[in-house]
């Protein structure tokens, strides 16, 4: 079964933060900006970035987020795109038992782990009522999950 990061987050084809040894050893930031979406997206281009457009819930409120690779960070930070924003997510690559801790990142640095990102199906997330992530164009949900 294909998995939010079999996938390539991009404008072009390259993968990355799937589960292949290149990018399952890879750390990717999951980030919302106050900045609107074809903004964010000309940044994410003209810089070379490679990226994926998610949605989802934080906190209970909808929002648009991005994913990256980690080393766009000082990039993002510099850019303006993440001024107002409490944090961004962090992922981790793959360790044991086939999963990807998740981080919440602080603009204080602080970071504070909620568990591993794991599909979830549509249900779950609105039945419990979850902040998650949905990949359009997997049309999979993800959260973050203690277990």
């Amino acid at each position: 079964m294909e998995t939010l990061t079999d996938q390539a987050v991009n404008y072009n084809s390259e993968g990355t933060w799937g589960r292949s040894s290149e990018s399952g050893g890879q750390t990717y930031i999951i980030f919302a900006s106050h900045v609107d979406t074809d903004t964010v997206q000309a940044f994410l281009v003209q810089n070379e970035i490679n990226y994926r457009v998610l949605f989802g819930v934080y906190k209970g409120s909808y929002e648009t987020s991005y994913i990256v690779n980690i080393n766009a960070f000082p990039f993002l930070e510099m850019s303006g795109l993440l001024d107002n924003q409490e944090s961004i997510l962090e992922l981790g690559p793959i360790g044991s038992g086939d999963k990807r801790p998740a981080t919440l990142v602080y603009k204080d640095t602080r970071k504070e782990s909620i568990g591993s990102f794991v599909q979830v199906s549509r249900e779950e997330v609105f039945s419990n009522q979850l902040d998650f992530t949905y990949d359009p164009a997997l049309k999979m949900y993800f959260t973050a999950k203690n277990r």
